[in-house]
């Protein structure tokens, strides 16, 4: 199914990217921030609802001066359905695997067709907060907390390559005391 051109402000064509509105704004800024990538460590069986159904917000000015409303669904296999709120396009996909038994931390990534050719998924944390939101993080790639997460540094010290689904979730919750520095979700009607 094609995604339905739609001509928003300023003449620019809104919903033309299937990854539209605020999951596009999320990936770009997780890619801008750092890149954790591996082979696709995680099966259907270790899919977990991270996100409770129901309609988010992306806190901050992440495009055009407007924040970004989302609706989170799970699908019958487990991931998450992402539907943007406020334009067109096709649903993106994502995935969470808990990390640690808390519940409340779990490593995401985007369900999407490789188109690399070279075979990884880009990772990142998600953290469910005690006041019912939750903060998305995707980590830098520094060279000494990489070697203490057990990736290998490439793309001139961009990129870090985890070889193992442990060696990612061992990074993943080292830097879980730098969740509040992540992107902002919180339901729509708490603010």
């Amino acid at each position: 199914m094609r995604a339905r051109r739609n001509r928003g402000r300023g003449g620019r064509i809104a919903g033309a990217n299937p990854i539209a509105g605020a999951f596009a704004a999320l990936l770009a800024l997780l890619l801008a921030a750092g890149c954790w990538v591996g082979p696709d460590f995680y099966a259907a069986a270790d899919l977990r609802p991270a996100l409770a159904p129901g309609d988010y917000r992306i806190e901050g000015e992440l495009r055009e001066g407007r924040p970004f409303d989302f609706r989170a669904e799970t699908a019958s296999d487990g991931s998450t359905r992402i539907l943007p709120l406020s334009e067109t396009g096709e649903p993106a996909r994502a995935g969470f695997a808990a990390i640690d038994g808390s519940g409340r931390h779990f490593a995401a990534w985007f369900i999407e067709p490789d188109r690399s050719g070279v075979g990884l998924r880009n990772y990142a944390l998600l953290g469910r907060m005690r006041d019912g939101s939750y903060r998305v993080l995707g980590p830098g790639c520094e060279r000494d907390r990489a070697a203490a997460a057990g990736a290998e540094v490439i793309a001139n010290g961009a990129v870090c390559r985890f070889a193992s689904r442990a060696e990612l979730e061992a990074g993943l919750r080292r830097v879980i005391p730098q969740l509040a520095a992540g992107i902002r979700i919180v339901p729509l009607g708490r603010r």
